[in-house]
Parts: C-alpha cells; sequence; structure tokens
C-alpha cells in the first residue's frame, strides 16, 4: 500500500485508507493521522475517510474533531449504519 499511495495520480482513497489501517494496527497513531489527512486533501468527499480519521481522533482524545469528522461522514453517507452508529458513540464520548 505504500508504494500505491506513492503513486501520482494516486490511485484511490482506499489505498490510503487501508494504509492507515495498517499504520494505525501497527501502534502508528500519527502516521494514520497524516495519511487519512492526505486522503482527504485529494478527496475531500471521502465519508470512508472521514470516518476512519474520527476513529483515531477519538482514540487520540481529540474527541472535538473526531465529532467534526464524523459529522460529515455522515452528511455524505446519510445511510449508511456503520457512520451512524460511530455519530452515536463519538457523540456520547466525554471530551
Amino acid at each position: 500500500y505504500e508504494q500505491l499511495a506513492g503513486q501520482q495520480p494516486p490511485l484511490s482513497p482506499t489505498v490510503f485508507i487501508r494504509l492507515g489501517e495498517i499504520r494505525f494496527r501497527q501502534g502508528r497513531p500519527d502516521d494514520a493521522e497524516r495519511i487519512l489527512r492526505r486522503c482527504l486533501a485529494i478527496w475531500s468527499e471521502s465519508a470512508e475517510a472521514h470516518d476512519r480519521l474520527a476513529g483515531i481522533l477519538l482514540k487520540t482524545k481529540r474527541v472535538q474533531l473526531a465529532r467534526h469528522h464524523i459529522d460529515r461522514a455522515v452528511r455524505l453517507a446519510p445511510d449508511n449504519p456503520t457512520y451512524r452508529a460511530h455519530h452515536r458513540a463519538i457523540h456520547a464520548a466525554v471530551p
């Protein structure tokens, strides 16, 4: 995924989303966040990237930023039950 993410032009947001997931699972949340922010700089309408970034932000105790991104994910894909569940959980979190 690292190699695919470096291609110009970038292939798709999925490459960045999967690479971000890998970095997060490796215990590298800063790298995961950077990768997802890069994805959103190219594909600002990627609901999945906003959702994943919201999760990372929540786990790194940045609740307000997490809420911003999950709100965006739900606006972009209002019928997605996963994003709606994440929205409820993030908005229930104590800042």
